[in-house]
């Protein structure tokens, strides 16, 4: 079994959305869920923020139990946060959910625009995920299945743009 020795750099991801109640803290379960069966949970920190956030909300009841019942994903404990400068600037990797947060983040940290893609460029092609609270013609199941999709088809993938491989057992 091989060990991380110290010289192992950590990683981080920070996942942002619009209000950090719904997509970026699903995605951000998702992605430590994938980490945890890679064995990589220990390398890579996983943030979630949000670019119109009201800070310390919670997810609504209904998107923490269709998540917990579909999943067995607990977001009963997330609280949203804004994304800060210092958030963007020790992460690694920023993913976001629609074009207009990565043209909008780009344009706030023109210097760090290499660390910025959209989720659904794991899949090599470029979509807006759409926000099931806001849009009515998308459901919660709808979209967090995407959102797993996304991740779990494509984890390979989220591990190359960060450099990293799964630990060999």
């Amino acid at each position: 079994m091989s060990m991380s020795g110290p010289g192992t750099a950590q990683k981080t991801i920070l996942v942002v959305c619009a209000g950090n109640i719904c997509r970026s803290p699903i995605a951000g379960a998702f992605i430590n869920l994938s980490l945890e069966q890679a064995r990589l949970r220990e390398r890579v920190t996983v943030v979630s923020a949000g670019l119109n956030v009201k800070p310390g909300q919670a997810p609504p009841g209904f998107v923490v139990n269709e998540i917990k019942l579909a999943y067995g994903l607990n977001l009963a404990g997330h609280r949203s946060q804004p994304v800060t400068p210092d958030l963007f600037q020790r992460a690694d990797l920023v993913l976001v959910m629609e074009q207009a947060q990565l043209v909008r983040l780009a344009q706030q940290y023109p210097r760090q625009t290499r660390k910025l893609r959209m989720l659904s460029e794991l899949s090599g092609r470029v979509f807006d995920i759409r926000d099931a609270l806001l849009d009515e013609n998308i459901e919660i199941g709808e979209m967090a299945g995407q959102i797993n999709n996304l991740v779990t088809n494509n984890f390979a993938t989220l591990l190359g743009w960060l450099n990293l491989k799964p630990e060999e057992i």
